[in-house]
């Protein structure tokens, strides 16, 4: 890799110290929406007070005060918070704000830490906090901070609302009320299909006549140039049998259920059409964009998918952080003699893994040097994968590749990417 990237510059601020050096004291706090529990601590975990203060804006200055009064203004204080929920965020602006140093300890890390003190799952906020600071104290903590105001908005846009939940429940009505329908059209969300849901609102008063006079309630609904005609007489046709398979009993009042479905699914879609562009257009600012863009195939809505759940590459320490970031990286399973199935860990972001198995599809397809490293992992003598673990070989891979083209500033080329 240096022989590819020594041309490179290394970005700034990759430095392995952290806040909590030359910390004095640690203040472990347990947020909730009304009260903040708070232990403070001193560095070798030595219990000075335990307090609560509101969760408010008076709440969080008062906790300042407290603090200062406690340790005599003596010695660097620094807060230590469980992110969990979203009031963290409040406290976290609040701190950075009025310039407050503070950390992040890792749910997980908080979870498993008490059952192993206190050898089962009981808890209050008081002991929670202390345990927090603890934490801190022995630098089990996170570098994750509220980012700033570009990779804020480019990771709000990036998680704009799903629209997979409203298509499923438009397939469900149809297969329960008008089988034969998913029969007729495959793609029931077609321009079509569409068109055919709303005529059938009023199903009855369509079927009174003939086969032109339907076609002409499903012309009123249909927006676009090139009407399935073919398929338009299948389903009159079906309809006027009377024999339809489908549960008949409140037909009409499911179809409006469809129709509200529908009216949702397309408020989404254009939703999703201004956040994808909205998302592009901030991704189009990035320092980072031009790296990216040199990954043979990839294209930029995916790249700024990737970009807005990761964050600046530049904050991680190596490739692999962000692979563990993903949750993709394989967790190996044996104890004595017996080996069990590896598998991903899952743990981390559940998009940005989701985001790097989307960009997975697209470099199988149009990059040949992904394409040809995974079919050696499918196709090679010893440990042989199957094509959805070669696969998350392939995310994780397109996340090293990120790392490094990002951190040392250079343009994807095969030999980069053979290499790591």
């Amino acid at each position: 890799m240096k022989k590819v990237a020594n041309s490179g510059r290394k970005v700034k601020g990759q430095l392995k110290e952290t806040v909590l050096d030359k910390a004095s004291w640690v203040i472990g706090m347990d947020i909730g929406k009304e009260k903040l529990s708070c232990a403070l601590v001193d560095i070798n975990k030595m219990l000075l007070c335990r307090f609560e203060v509101e969760g408010s804006l008076a709440g969080y200055r008062e906790l300042l005060e407290r603090v200062k009064r406690e340790t005599t203004g003596k010695g660097k204080a620094v807060f230590a918070l469980e992110p969990t929920g979203h009031y963290w965020m409040i406290l976290g602006q609040f701190f950075e704000d009025h310039n407050q140093p503070y950390v992040l300890i890792h749910p997980l890390v908080v979870a498993r830490s008490r059952e192993v003190n206190r050898l089962n799952k009981g808890k209050t906020d008081p002991m929670d906090a202390r345990l927090i600071g603890e934490l801190a104290c022995d630098g089990l903590i996170t570098r994750t901070q509220i980012p700033e105001n570009y990779w804020a908005t480019i990771r709000v846009y990036a998680r704009e609302k799903d629209i997979v939940r409203e298509k499923n429940r438009i397939s469900s009505y149809l297969e329960t009320t008008l089988r034969e329908f998913v029969d007729i059209f495959p793609n029931p969300l077609c321009i079509t299909g569409r068109a055919c849901i709303r005529a059938l609102t009023h199903f009855r008063e369509a079927l009174k006549k003939d086969w032109g006079h339907f076609e002409k309630h499903v012309r009123i609904q249909f927006p676009g140039k090139r009407l399935l005609t073919s398929r338009i007489r299948r389903l009159h046709e079906m309809l006027k049998r009377g024999d339809a398979l489908g549960l008949r009993a409140g037909r009409q009042a499911m179809f409006y259920r469809v129709i509200n479905s529908l009216d949702r699914l397309e408020i989404y879609e254009r939703q999703q059409e201004a956040a994808r562009q909205a998302l592009v257009d901030s991704y189009e600012k990035s320092e980072y964009k031009k790296y990216l863009d040199s990954i043979w195939g990839t294209n930029a809505t995916a790249n700024a998918l990737v970009l807005g759940f990761m964050g600046d590459p530049a904050l991680y320490d190596s490739p692999a952080s962000l692979v563990k970031l993903a949750g993709s990286e394989p967790v190996p399973d044996e104890s004595g003699k017996s080996r069990g199935k590896t598998s991903i860990s899952r743990r981390g972001r559940s998009l940005l893994r989701k985001a790097g198995d989307r960009v997975s599809f697209i470099l199988e397809k149009r990059n040949g040097v992904f394409r040809s490293f995974m079919n050696h992992l499918m196709h090679r003598e010893k440990n042989r994968l199957t094509k959805r673990q070669a696969r998350v070989a392939c995310i994780n891979k397109y996340f090293r590749i990120v790392w490094v083209l990002c951190n040392h500033r250079v343009l994807f080329n095969p030999a980069l990417a053979q290499m790591i």
